[in-house]
């Protein structure tokens, strides 16, 4: 019975973390995983005997950290792929386009110079 309300109470310990874990900036999480991550860590000096629940507080600290490091760097690496592929796409529509304008300005220039074979043509006959 009473092994079973420490479980209890981790798990009600443990969602009270994660709801305040989830409150957190990214900022402060970095700043958080930083300490736990020090040579002594401040949550490791606050309890002096290293428990279960310690462990588990340490892990889910970290844990959430990582996923929301990893959730920053793949937020940033999504917003420069779509933003040069922006890039990329308006580079191509511009290149086509300079590609139709010297596509027209040639075949204007080829029937220019064949209207002029035409009436040079027609004044020598």
């Amino acid at each position: 019975m009473v092994q079973q309300t420490i479980l209890i109470q981790e798990r009600i310990i443990g969602h009270q973390l994660i709801e305040e874990l989830l409150c957190l900036s990214v900022l402060q999480l970095c700043e958080l995983l930083h300490q736990i991550t020090s040579p002594r860590p401040i949550l490791i000096q606050a309890v002096r005997r290293p428990g279960r629940l310690d462990l588990i507080i340490n892990l889910v600290v970290v844990s959430l950290s990582l996923v929301s490091l990893v959730g920053l760097v793949g937020l940033v690496v999504s917003v420069g792929l779509i933003l040069g592929l922006r890039f990329r796409l308006r580079l191509r529509l511009r290149l086509r386009g300079q590609l139709i304008h010297t596509l027209l300005d040639r075949v204007m220039v080829q029937q220019t110079i064949l209207i002029q074979e035409r009436i040079i043509s027609h004044q020598l006959i």
